[in-house]
This record gives C-alpha cells, sequence and structure tokens, in this order.
C-alpha cells in the first residue's frame, strides 16, 4: 500500500525532471511515476493554463480542489491532440501512451486498494503550486534547478515557445513574485522566448527560495551538481524521499552519465546516456552573447541563491 502522500519532481521544464523520476524508478520498490498531470496540453482536463500559481490562501481556487482529487487518483486526463499521425492517435487513444496509461493503471490500483508504495509525480508545471503540495499538503519534494542560460538552450533546441501570458494573467502570481520585472520586459517577452523563459525562472527561483524557508520537505537539486557528482544527489534525494539505493539505480547512473553524446538531437526530448559532465556547459557555445547577456539582466540578484 501506499506509504504517504506523492513525491512530487518539479522544477522548469528541461531542467532534468523526467531524468530524476527515470532514476528514482530504478529502485526495487513498487513505485508507480505518474507523468504531468498538470501539463496544459496532455493533463488533467482541469488545467488550463501552463505553470498554474497556487497558495493554500487561494480558498476560491479550483486547483484545490483538483490537486485534492489528483491525491485519491480522481481525475480525466484531456484527449490526446488530432495533430498526430493517425495510427500514433490510434495506437495513444487505445493504450494511453506515457501519460495515460500509468495513470488509468494507478486509478484502477487505487480502487482495487492495491496502491503502490510510492507515487511519483514528475511534473514540472507543478512548481509555482508548491505553498499547496509542499508545504501545506506536506508532500516531499525534489525540485531540480537548471541555469537560466543552459534551461533556455535546451527549450531552444527543441524549438518549444513560452507564451509569457500563461504567467502574466495570473495576478495573484505576479502581485506575490513579480517585483522587480519592468512592464517593457513583460511586453518584450511576447515576441523573445528567451525572455519570456527567463521571466519564467526569475519566478520559479523566488518561489522555490520562499518555499525552502518554509518547509522540510523541499529539496533543491541543482542539475549542474546530479551531472557532476550524481551519486551523492541520488544519496541526498533518497534520504529525502525515503527510498533506498539499490544496485540497479547505480548502475543506470553510472550508464546514463558516460555516453558519448552531450546533448540530445533537436526533436528528441529524452536521452538516458550522455555525456554529464560536458553537459552543464554547453550552452555557453550554443547562445549569443546578447542573448546570454539579456536572460541575465533579467533574472538578475535572483540567481544568486543558485549559482
Amino acid at each position: 500500500m501506499q506509504t504517504s502522500h506523492p513525491i512530487l519532481i518539479c522544477g522548469l521544464h528541461r531542467s532534468g525532471t523526467t531524468y530524476m523520476g527515470e532514476i528514482l524508478a530504478q529502485s526495487n520498490r513498487d513505485i508507480s511515476v505518474i507523468h504531468e498531470l498538470f501539463n496544459f496540453g496532455n493533463g488533467l482536463k482541469q488545467v488550463d493554463c501552463w505553470y498554474p500559481y497556487l497558495t493554500s490562501g487561494m480558498k476560491a481556487s479550483p486547483y484545490i480542489q483538483t490537486i485534492e482529487d489528483a491525491l485519491l487518483a480522481k481525475g480525466a486526463l484531456k484527449k490526446p491532440s488530432l495533430n498526430k499521425v493517425w495510427y500514433k492517435y490510434l495506437f495513444h487513444r487505445i493504450s494511453g501512451g506515457r501519460m495515460q496509461f500509468p495513470w488509468r493503471y494507478l486509478k484502477l490500483r487505487h480502487q482495487l486498494h492495491l496502491s503502490p508504495q510510492h507515487v511519483i509525480w514528475k511534473d514540472p508545471f507543478c512548481t509555482l503550486m508548491l505553498d499547496y503540495i509542499t508545504r501545506y499538503k506536506g508532500c516531499p519534494t525534489i525540485c531540480m534547478v537548471k541555469h537560466p542560460c543552459a534551461l533556455y538552450s535546451s527549450i531552444a533546441k527543441q524549438n518549444w515557445h513560452f507564451d509569457i501570458q500563461h504567467l502574466g494573467r495570473q495576478t495573484s502570481l505576479i502581485n506575490d513574485f513579480g517585483s522587480g520585472i519592468t512592464r517593457s520586459v513583460w511586453q518584450e517577452a511576447q515576441t523573445s522566448n528567451h525572455l519570456s523563459i527567463a521571466i519564467l525562472w526569475k519566478i520559479m527561483s523566488r518561489i522555490v527560495i520562499h518555499i525552502q524557508s518554509l518547509s522540510d520537505s523541499l529539496l533543491l537539486v541543482r542539475h549542474e551538481d546530479l551531472c557532476y557528482q550524481p551519486l551523492q544527489v541520488i544519496e541526498a534525494v533518497s534520504a529525502h524521499v525515503n527510498i533506498p539505493i539499490n544496485d540497479k539505480m547505480r548502475q543506470f547512473l553510472l550508464q546514463s552519465t558516460q555516453g558519448n553524446r552531450i546533448e540530445v538531437e533537436a526533436g528528441v526530448t529524452r536521452s538516458f546516456h550522455r555525456d554529464s559532465r560536458s553537459l552543464p556547459q554547453a550552452w555557453e557555445n550554443q547562445l549569443s552573447a546578447e542573448q546570454v547577456s539579456e536572460i541575465l539582466d533579467v533574472v538578475g540578484e535572483d540567481i544568486h541563491a543558485f549559482y
């Protein structure tokens, strides 16, 4: 039976959340990894934006009920997008894919009172809801943090664009954590993806530092530390979430950090066999000096909490 609330692995997308979930999944414990319930595109039907913001004080927010239901393995996910090739769409509808199938299976196990020992929510899009999930509900949380320039470089490689209006429309978020971000930067970020990612990183950093000061349930993990010292980091993570390290986890760490490739090819979202020691600084050869300067200018002093 499940021993506690879900373990949350969060941090902005492309920060190493999937990799961290994969590491913990190597344990010999009965673990169910649930992917991105709060993904605006494919997550729970109630999710109406990217990176929704929630605190325990926002009593009228519908996200409170959404989270409470999800904690009980309740809630339906959105149907897959029709822009897939027809046979991929059909397969996804039948099998559920990487997101739907584990959620359906967990719901079934929950109904049969056969819940796994551990449920892991691997979800970067929960990161702005840590006050409720981590501090208020007490879910053990691993938050992955990646240098803002490295983060943007990875996102740009996938040709992903983040619409900053998903943050700008959340008035409570801007009032609580948006100080010092000028109107002109918000406007420029509507057409400059590197500035939109810089704003997202800045707000994320403020929230996680705030929650860390209030709750022992949150453990911050820098992506760079995971690359340089994987075993030491996983030992700390293991102790935090009460999932013992075993030989399978150690072997996976060894195999996944000693590959020949530094970064994945464009269009490939996941790869667990890379040269981890060369990865953290790869962005230095991929971004222009102007992009780096503008990202760091927006992030400002907030970067010093991590770097």
